[in-house]
């Protein structure tokens, strides 16, 4: 056996010969593993989720036809997530700066609360107003806003 042959079947494998020279680029990205979410970034996940549901409460319990509940809620709904997809989510192509981000965070769910308000009992908009504002806050303090 000569030495270039030993050589070759010293780098072959189960799979035939290993190749020799750099590593060829990849055509994908390697994608690592994120660290799993934590309190608060559940806490903020069940406060847009809250906002949905107020959202439906509020098209469902207002007086009309069936048909116009229904394009009510379709209507909420679709607003909500176009604002929130567009610039509040965490991977929105658009996402606003730190200050107009929180701005509208602020506003988006005072629109709720008093949409809320408005369709239901005052209480309710008031817990869900005091909750989803604190949980807002406790994003700010996370993440303080700089100059």
């Amino acid at each position: 056996m000569t030495a270039a042959r030993a050589a070759a079947a010293d780098r072959a494998g189960p799979a035939g010969p290993r190749p020799v020279g750099p590593p060829v680029a990849l055509a994908f990205r390697v994608v690592t593993r994120a660290e799993p979410p934590g309190a608060l970034e559940v806490v903020v996940f069940l406060a847009e989720l809250a906002m949905l549901a107020a959202l439906v409460y509020v098209g469902v319990v207002l007086p009309g036809s069936v048909l116009g509940r229904v394009v009510l809620v379709v209507v909420l709904l679709a607003a909500f997530v176009a604002v929130w997809g567009r610039w509040l989510a965490p991977r929105a192509p658009r996402r606003l700066a730190h200050r107009p981000g929180l701005i509208l965070k602020v506003v988006v769910f005072a629109v709720g609360a008093a949409l809320l308000a408005w369709a239901g009992p005052l209480v309710l908009a008031v817990v869900f107003l005091v909750v989803t504002e604190a949980v807002v806050v406790a994003e700010v303090r996370r993440r303080p806003l700089r100059r």
